[in-house]
């Protein structure tokens, strides 16, 4: 009697934890948020100006923006001289240019997404970009 009495109760115990551990698992399912759509980066950046000698260091995707770092062994001087240049041309139109201590940042427009490119120095020696941009909520193509 003791011993069925002891597998009676043991079970009993067992449906009591199993039953909130059951009930809890199945509302963390109900929460559960599905990832965000990665952006695909030539809706973003379409036409990336990598700067002389590129290494890419980080990608960082949102919902609705990109940024890339990359880092230059060349001078800050020469790198945003070739942007002044490469982002004066088409498909481009700088609109913007700005400095302040040893960053210059820029702002470019172009048919599509605008673009937002900031060099400032990377250490002693060389550079770091980084080329940001967003979805163009303007645009007449699909994404």
């Amino acid at each position: 009697m003791r011993k069925a009495a002891a597998t009676l109760y043991g079970s009993s115990m067992r449906i009591q934890f199993v039953i909130p551990v059951l009930l809890g698992a199945v509302v963390l399912a109900g929460c559960h948020k599905p990832k965000p759509k990665e952006l695909n980066i030539s809706h973003v950046l379409p036409n990336i100006p990598l700067p002389p000698d590129p290494e890419p260091l980080v990608r960082e995707t949102g919902t609705n923006a990109m940024q890339i770092v990359i880092a230059s062994r060349a001078s800050t001087d020469s790198v945003v001289a070739y942007y002044r240049r490469v982002l004066s041309t088409d498909p481009f139109r700088l609109i913007n240019e700005r400095s302040s201590a040893k960053t210059t940042a820029f702002y470019a427009e172009q048919n599509g997404p605008s673009i937002w490119i900031t060099v400032s120095p990377n250490g002693t020696q060389g550079s770091l970009v980084v080329i940001a941009g967003a979805n163009d909520s303007t645009s007449t193509t699909s994404h």
